[in-house]
């Protein structure tokens, strides 16, 4: 199975941008708050809690000095809240949202009927709407478009991660409706690139996994476009979410991610994926196998994938308003990812790792290797001695050296082995025995046809 990995994934500016200024409040141990999720992916809203960096919804919530404007912006109301209840605010909105934010603040100035065209409850649209003193006319489809009426003058703006078909679809009925349409096509251009790869890889994929948060809007736009090109699409948040299926049926995976979507899960997904494909094709091998036939070990398939170098962002991206004072360079040093990737263990099948004994008993151990998820002993793959129970030989807190035998079993474990390294370390003895010209003892198994 061919799998094609998206070129343009990972964190978009804007999002990129915030968790840099959450993290440096962090780091000068600055009490901050955000201002509603700073991310729509659960994963990455946990761990900034973890270091003290909590949501809230209204600013009469907030409980520390500073507030974190996430990236989708907000209405002048809120800044001014901020002002009156003595909260320090750190402007974290993306520099497209802004400008969009600019225009519609410049139309209410110039009585200009202003049209959104984008999510009527999003946070970004609000806080757009918002600088339009919330009188702004917002539609996200054709049919309300055609509903609306006719208007001598109008601009019309969108919500940064409007599906760029349904935009200019939108454009073409507004024509009709609108003697002088101004036209302001706010759609960042992370996310034109990224639609614009969902549909080229959906139309050649087979099965196609959208990885991000469930509430994120633009993940779901990117979900809704793969779906009309391809029957088999999975919108999944981490590695647990990959369905159980038969992956043989199929010739080419398509992973695609959302603009607030950790680097580090969409190599997670990757790799699990690499790695049951790998799995898939071994048993196929093996099924084949006759006595005249080349070992298994010496018929390997490989999984063929598209995986991108790194990339720095793209032109368009790295050019915000002078007045926000960001560089490429700054947008580039990523160090939330690096906070985030430092803490995990990357792992795939046949690596040898160190881990501690979470619990323990007859049948299986588990075990913590610094993976997302623990992983587990079962008690075949614990000892060649059949009857020697885990509970004799190892305790919590232990720490033991174990081959990962397989990242995500069917019921999404990571599946360990203590076995296969007594079997190294038992071979290495009898190889040394054998080179000092000592003897050995052996115990008989079993009589075969051959000995």
């Amino acid at each position: 199975m061919k799998i094609t990995l998206a070129k343009h994934g990972g964190f978009c500016f804007g999002v990129q941008r915030a968790l840099d200024k959450a993290l440096e409040m962090e780091k000068q141990n600055i009490p901050a708050s955000t201002f509603g999720p700073i991310i729509h992916n659960p994963l990455v809203v946990n761990m900034l809690e973890e270091k003290g960096i909590h949501s809230v919804d209204s600013i009469e919530e907030c409980e520390t000095s500073h507030i974190i404007i996430r990236s989708h912006g907000v209405s002048p109301e809120i800044y001014q809240e901020c002002e009156k209840h003595t909260v320090n605010v750190v402007d974290a909105t993306c520099p497209y949202v802004r400008k969009i934010q600019k225009k519609a603040k410049e139309c209410k100035e110039n009585s200009i009927e202003l049209i959104i065209i984008g999510e009527k409850l999003h946070p970004e649209t609000i806080g757009i709407n918002g600088w339009y003193g919330s009188d702004a006319l917002v539609i996200n489809s054709v049919k309300e478009a055609e509903a609306i009426d006719k208007m001598q003058s109008a601009c019309v703006v969108a919500q940064t991660t409007t599906p760029e078909e349904r935009f200019d679809d939108i454009i073409e009925v507004l024509k009709e409706k609108v003697d002088n349409l101004e036209i302001f096509n706010s759609i960042c251009s992370a996310t034109k690139q990224r639609q614009k790869e969902a549909v080229d890889i959906s139309e050649n994929s087979d099965i196609v996994f959208v990885v991000g948060g469930k509430n994120s809007s633009n993940t779901r736009k990117l979900f809704s476009i793969c779906k009309e090109r391809c029957d088999n699409v999975y919108h999944i948040e981490t590695t647990k979410d990959i369905p159980s299926l038969d992956y043989r049926e199929y010739d080419n995976l398509g992973i695609i991610s959302g603009a607030s979507t950790p680097e580090w899960i969409i190599k997670e997904v990757y790799y699990t994926m690499s790695d049951i494909e790998k799995v898939e094709q071994t048993e196929v091998t093996e099924e084949k196998v006759t006595e005249e036939s080349v070992p298994v070990e010496d018929n390997k398939s490989e999984t063929v994938a598209e995986v991108p170098a790194e990339e720095s962002a793209p032109a368009e991206e790295s050019k915000p308003e002078a007045a926000e004072g960001v560089s490429a360079e700054e947008s580039a040093n990523a160090s939330f990812m690096e906070d985030v990737e430092k803490s995990m263990v990357q792992i795939k099948s046949g690596m040898v790792v160190k881990g501690k004994v979470v619990s323990v008993n007859e049948d299986e151990v588990c075990v913590n290797i610094g993976y997302k998820a623990d992983g587990l002993i079962k008690r075949k793959d614990f000892s060649n001695d059949e009857n020697e129970s885990p509970l004799d030989v190892v305790k919590e807190g232990d720490e033991i050296e174990v081959e990962v035998v397989r990242v995500r079993d069917e019921d999404g474990n990571v599946i360990l082995s203590r076995k296969n390294i007594e079997a190294r370390k038992n071979w290495k003895k009898l190889l040394d025995k054998i080179e000092e010209g000592g003897s050995f003892v052996g115990v008989g198994k079993q009589a075969i046809k051959g000995g």
